[in-house]
């Protein structure tokens, strides 16, 4: 019998700009965001299909993405000291890309690497304590 494989990742890059209409509640598959979780959701349950008709078992699928800070943080926060707005609209954000993994069952992302110090500080913890346990991020220290 084949070994094991742990996880079948699909990288993904994000703007900004992906979440336009986001406080809208928009949250359907027609946002950039949602294009680009359908596509990657798609690309990895194809490879696990394939991996487990060659008669492998893979344990898990996920996404993971370019540094959080360079999409999940607003723009026009990031330079300011509003931290409250900021992390409210952060945790907006993670709300509703968690909802979208959700319907494309997808339970790992990984939001890639704090780059800012103040990130790792104030954001890393919101991540982390979204429901369901799906997102991780990393940060050197």
């Amino acid at each position: 019998k084949p070994f094991k494989i742990r996880t079948v990742t699909a990288f993904v890059t994000f703007s900004p700009q992906d979440f336009d209409g986001f406080r809208e509640g928009d949250g359907s598959d027609t946002s950039t965001v949602g294009k680009k979780i359908h596509q990657c959701a798609n690309l990895v349950r194809q490879v696990e299909s394939r991996l487990v008709k060659e008669g492998y078992e893979v344990q898990t699928v996920r996404i993971a993405t370019n540094p959080f800070g360079e999409w999940l943080t607003p723009v026009t926060c990031q330079d300011t000291d509003d931290d409250v707005d900021t992390l409210s609209i952060t945790a907006l954000k993670l709300k509703w890309l968690n909802e979208l993994l959700s319907r494309h069952n997808i339970n790992f992302c990984s939001l890639g690497p704090s780059t800012d110090p103040k990130h790792t500080t104030s954001v890393c913890p919101v991540i982390v304590s979204v429901d369901g346990g799906r997102f991780s991020c990393s940060a050197n220290v």
